[in-house]
């Protein structure tokens, strides 16, 4: 993308740019799609950028994630997958869009985890919405202080991504993500979260086709 015309400007006032990496990497186009819908689930996306699974890429850097979320739109401008069939309700409130942009970036920092679809494919109760998944997992050596000092959510067929739900003060994000040691047989792990609100940084990295 050249130049972002005036007009896109205002659209992308609140936009949320996200970065992850997902360890282990998707084995199938099913298991990539899954983590893609539900992320797609926690606000409109105008951009979405994945590593080719059958790209030597995937094998010297992992499976990489590059989303351009809109948080204050049900429908995207240039995305035809949307979060709404209703159509787009524009908040005119500069608050209430702050708002919806810290929530969503709140939900980000918190991601951890979601399971993997060739785990969950055959369990009829968890595709019946009748069982909930714990995140099993193990603390590094060096971090076994944290033990006690946080919550996880459990997967479910409605929110199948796994999030921090309370932690102390002193446990950040990051930190836990790179402490915990997961089932990489069950479980694929978000890691590298980069999240980025500043606007004309956005702006840049859309001129840039860096989105």
């Amino acid at each position: 993308m050249n130049k972002i015309p005036k007009r896109f400007e205002q659209y992308f006032k609140y936009a949320v740019g996200f970065r992850c990496k997902v360890v282990p990497p998707p084995k199938t186009t099913s298991e990539s799609q899954f983590i893609v819908q539900n992320l797609r689930k926690l606000a409109s996306v105008d951009f979405l950028k994945s590593t080719n699974l059958n790209s030597e890429d995937i094998i010297e850097n992992g499976y990489q994630l590059d989303i351009l979320f809109n948080p204050v739109h049900t429908k995207s401008l240039f995305s035809p997958v949307s979060v709404s069939d209703e159509p787009d309700q524009i908040n005119t409130s500069h608050s209430r869009n702050i708002a919806a942009r810290d929530k969503l970036v709140k939900q980000l920092e918190n991601l951890i985890a979601i399971p993997r679809y060739l785990y969950v494919q055959n369990d009829e109760k968890f595709l019946n919405n009748e069982r909930q998944i714990q995140f099993t997992h193990k603390l590094h050596e060096r971090n076994l202080d944290l033990a006690g000092k946080y919550d996880l959510s459990l997967a479910s067929l409605d929110n199948p991504l796994i999030s921090i739900t309370q932690c102390d003060d002193k446990v950040k994000g990051f930190s836990l993500r790179a402490a915990i040691r997961s089932d990489v047989q069950h479980f694929h792990k978000f890691q590298n979260i980069e999240i980025h609100k500043n606007h004309r940084y956005i702006l840049n990295q859309l001129e840039s086709n860096s989105f």
